[in-house]
C-alpha cells in the first residue's frame, strides 16, 4: 500500500465521527502520533480499507510529546479512565481509544527496549502485533507482521510482559483464525504454565472473558491446544490434568 494510504483512510473515516476527529486532532497537534498494533493489522487485512461495518475493537496510540507537557491536559475535557501502565482509554461516539506515552511503553519503561519510536515493533509479545503506522512520517514499521504472515508461525518478540497469559490466549484465537503454527519458544511459554497451573485452561478461558467480554475461542479448544503442545514425555513430567 502507499504509506500515505492510511493515514488519508484514517481521517477521512474520522470526519464521520466528530467527537473522535476533535480527540485526534488534538493529540496530533503536540504530538508524533503512531497507530499500533490490532487496527493497524485490520486496516491491511480488510483491503487498506477503514469499513464502518467492520471497524477495529480500538485504536491503539502510542505518542512521542513535542514538548514537555501533562497530558491530563488533553484528557481532562473527556470521561477517560487511566490503567495500571499509565495509558489511557477513552470512548467517542462509540470508538474506543487506547493512548500511552511512548516513555510509558511497558518494555521500554522497564528497560527491556530502547526509547525510540524505531523500536516500538520490538516491545510487543507476539510477531503478529508488531506493527506500527507513524502518522507524522506516514511510514509503515511491518517487517516482523510481514514476516510472520508468510511463515504463517507465531512467535514471540518479547518474551517479558506483564500480561503474559492473555497473550498465550491470543496466540490460540490468532492461530485458528489464520491457521498458523506457534514457534518452538512459544510452545516453551505453553509448557512453562501448564506445568504450574494444573487448570491452566480455565485460567485462559476466563481471562478470555475478562479482556473482550465475550468468547473468542472455547474452552474445549484451549484445552485441546495445551494437550497438543505437551508432548507425552513432558505431560508425565509435570503431571498436566484437566478435568
Amino acid at each position: 500500500m502507499s504509506q500515505e494510504n492510511l493515514y488519508n483512510d484514517f481521517f477521512s473515516l474520522m470526519k464521520n465521527y466528530p467527537q473522535a476527529n476533535d480527540f485526534i486532532r488534538k493529540l496530533q497537534k503536540n504530538n508524533q502520533m503512531f497507530l499500533f498494533g490490532g487496527a493497524v493489522r485490520k486496516y491491511i487485512e480488510s483491503g487498506n480499507n477503514f469499513f464502518e461495518d467492520n471497524l477495529p475493537r480500538d485504536f491503539d496510540f502510542v505518542l512521542k510529546k513535542q514538548y514537555d507537557f501533562n497530558l491530563d491536559d488533553i484528557f481532562q475535557s473527556y470521561n477517560y479512565k487511566k490503567n495500571r501502565f499509565g495509558g489511557y482509554k477513552v470512548i467517542l461516539n462509540n470508538l474506543t481509544f487506547d493512548v500511552w506515552e511512548l516513555s510509558n511503553t511497558w518494555a521500554i519503561k522497564n528497560k527491556y527496549v530502547e526509547l525510540s519510536e524505531k523500536k516500538l515493533c520490538e516491545t510487543v509479545f507476539l510477531n503478529i502485533d508488531a506493527i506500527v503506522y507513524d502518522f507524522h512520517n506516514k511510514k509503515l514499521y511491518d517487517e516482523k507482521y510481514q514476516e510472520a504472515k508468510k511463515k504463517r508461525c507465531l512467535e514471540m518478540v518479547l518474551e517479558k510482559n506483564p500480561c503474559k497469559e492473555l497473550n498465550l490466549v491470543r496466540s490460540m484465537i490468532f492461530k485458528q483464525k489464520y491457521q498458523m503454527s506457534y514457534s518452538d519458544k512459544l510452545k516453551a511459554v505453553f509448557e512453562e504454565y501448564a506445568c504450574m497451573e494444573k487448570k491452566l485452561s480455565d485460567i485462559l478461558y476466563d481471562i478470555q472473558i475478562e479482556h473482550y467480554g465475550s468468547e473468542r475461542i472455547s474452552h474445549k479448544s484451549i484445552n485441546e491446544e495445551i494437550t497438543n503442545i505437551m508432548n507425552r514425555k513432558y505431560i508425565n513430567k509435570c503431571k498436566y490434568l484437566e478435568s
